[in-house]
């Protein structure tokens, strides 16, 4: 029975870890009028099915080699998402490492949607 419960709880934070690190999204709405870049890191034929305007596609992958290609130096305020927020959580840790101090994770498709709705209401 303790086995049950200590994968349940291991589950459980598996499952909340990357959340822990989401931008709120009023402030993620701020810092992208404010000129951040959103970056979504979603496959191409993720970001060709569905995207925000104005996001930039740099694949999980390639993030680390693109970004500079893209013009975004470890200067530049860099918001991430993905389909789920685990990928964009991944891409925020590389970045920071590579010594990128202005970057968020948005999280979820989702949740970049409701940023890009809160920039609208907030013009």
């Amino acid at each position: 029975m303790q086995w049950i419960a200590l994968i349940f709880i291991l589950a459980l934070v598996v499952f909340l870890l990357p959340r822990l690190s989401w931008i709120p999204v009023d402030q993620a709405a701020e810092r992208l009028k404010a000129g951040a870049a959103l970056v979504d890191v979603r496959s191409p034929g993720e970001f060709a099915s569905q995207r925000i305007p104005g996001a930039i596609n740099i694949p999980m992958g390639f993030v680390a080699a693109d970004l500079q290609k893209e013009g975004l130096e470890p200067d530049r305020q860099i918001l991430l998402h993905c389909a789920s927020g685990a990928r964009s959580a991944a891409a925020m840790k590389e970045l920071q490492r590579m010594g990128y101090k202005q970057v968020w994770n948005v999280g979820s498709f989702s949740r970049a949607k409701k940023v890009e709705q809160a920039t609208k209401a907030n013009r």
